[in-house]
């Protein structure tokens, strides 16, 4: 059975399920992203149209419709996380993932760097998120260690 269909079997056509469908389907890519046929097959599920559900995916900024890294990093840009060194932080990711800007994936597609509006940390400013793990108090001397355990990750899964 085709790896979408398997997922929107498990839900019922209750529309309040879209988002958590359109969660499950891009997390089971590699790639992390909704693709225009899971669009197709998702609005058909829920007997709309295509350009419906297209407008969900691309409001969200935790859904993508392009390919990206295994792990997806999204920096908070918020003005406590700018005030508390933001800056500082993409110029060491960016040296760290060999990439030349924010939205860029890494060659080896292990990572792909993100802004998000606000992470709802700010007493932990500056931070990120990981995939769903959050990393707080960030200084350009943490980034290296964080990204060798998602590193040593994908290690471990293409072995």
């Amino acid at each position: 059975m085709n790896k979408t269909r398997e997922i929107l079997s498990k839900y019922p056509t209750d529309r309040q399920q879209l988002l958590n469908i359109l969660h499950e389907i891009q997390n089971s890519r590699p790639q992390n992203y909704i693709t225009e046929n899971d669009m197709q097959m998702v609005a058909e599920y829920f007997n709309t149209t295509k350009a419906s559900i297209y407008g969900v995916v691309t409001y969200y900024s935790l859904l993508s419709i392009k390919p990206r890294g295994r792990h997806i990093i999204r920096i908070c840009k918020s003005p406590v996380c700018h005030v508390e060194g933001l800056p500082a932080l993409i110029d060491e990711l960016k040296k760290e993932l060999r990439i030349e800007k924010v939205g860029a994936t890494t060659d080896d597609k292990h990572f792909t760097l993100e802004y998000s509006e606000c992470l709802g940390k700010c007493a932990q400013a500056p931070g990120m998120l990981i995939d769903e793990d959050f990393f707080g108090f960030l200084t350009p001397g943490k980034i290296s260690g964080i990204l060798d355990l998602y590193r040593n990750k994908n290690e471990n899964h293409d072995k």
